[in-house]
């Protein structure tokens, strides 16, 4: 990915997710990080990501996973010209299960 873009990651709260929202933010792209219940408890991942996206200048931004109204809102946004990449488990098991 060299010219910048959107990116809609899953499964951000920790782990690879949190990597790849990190480390591609970082090399200008938007990066929409991705998890559930980023309130309740996923509430401290999600309040550290949104620190560090302040305190770096990171352009971060933590939602809910609430499906292809994400998915829906990104493409909207950067003209259907988005990547998304998925870290969630059970985001991976969903998908497999839809695409057999």
């Amino acid at each position: 990915m060299d010219a910048k873009q959107v990116v809609l990651i899953t499964g951000s709260s920790t782990g690879f997710g949190r990597r790849f929202a990190d480390t591609l933010a970082r090399k200008g792209h938007t990066v929409f990080a991705t998890m559930r219940d980023p309130r309740g408890g996923n509430g401290k991942n999600a309040s550290a990501i949104r620190a560090l996206a302040k305190k770096d200048s990171l352009p971060i931004y933590v939602r809910e996973l609430p499906g292809g109204i994400m998915i829906q809102t990104v493409l909207a946004i950067n003209g259907q010209d988005c990547r998304m990449v998925t870290c969630s488990p059970v985001s991976a098991q969903n998908w497999l299960q839809e695409s057999h």
